[in-house]
């Protein structure tokens, strides 16, 4: 099935030595394609190359294959995460990946995913265990108010 072409491709990319930015947007179309990330990123969770990855319009639901994938992604600098409508599981989830000290990020772009104060809190706890290889860090568009 496509899930398994995805899989492949997946497979692949993780096996190129050449391949430094992966740009991944799933069109929320009704065709399934949401419930096959997982396998697409369990064949990118096996590159050594990969230095910036871009992910818009997936939302929060297959968020926590990315976030597994990320944990695997040894050269990983640039987290670009927009438009992606994360809740309150996606925040868990990437701080739980910040904290465990895996990601040294030097850019993590979470504009427009509807954050609010809630999830800025998650955040800064995550936040802190990158220390200062993080240089950028765009939060613009998330509805954070005085309290975040």
């Amino acid at each position: 099935g496509e899930g398994d072409d995805l899989g492949w491709l997946g497979y692949f990319i993780g096996k190129s030595k050449f391949f430094h930015h992966l740009y991944i947007r799933v069109l929320h179309d009704g065709e399934g394609r949401e419930q096959q990330i997982p396998a697409f990123m369990e064949g990118i969770a096996r590159s050594q190359s990969i230095r910036a990855l871009s992910c818009t319009d997936l939302g929060d639901n297959v968020f926590e294959a990315i976030v597994r994938a990320l944990g695997s992604l040894p050269r990983l600098e640039e987290l670009y995460y927009g438009s992606n409508s994360l809740g309150p599981n996606g925040f868990s989830a990437l701080r739980t990946l910040l904290e465990s000290g895996v990601l040294k990020l030097k850019k993590l772009w979470l504009y427009n995913n509807n954050i609010g104060d809630d999830g800025v809190a998650a955040l800064a706890s995550g936040l802190r265990s990158i220390g200062p290889s993080l240089k950028v860090l765009d939060l613009i568009s998330n509805s954070i108010g005085n309290e975040g």
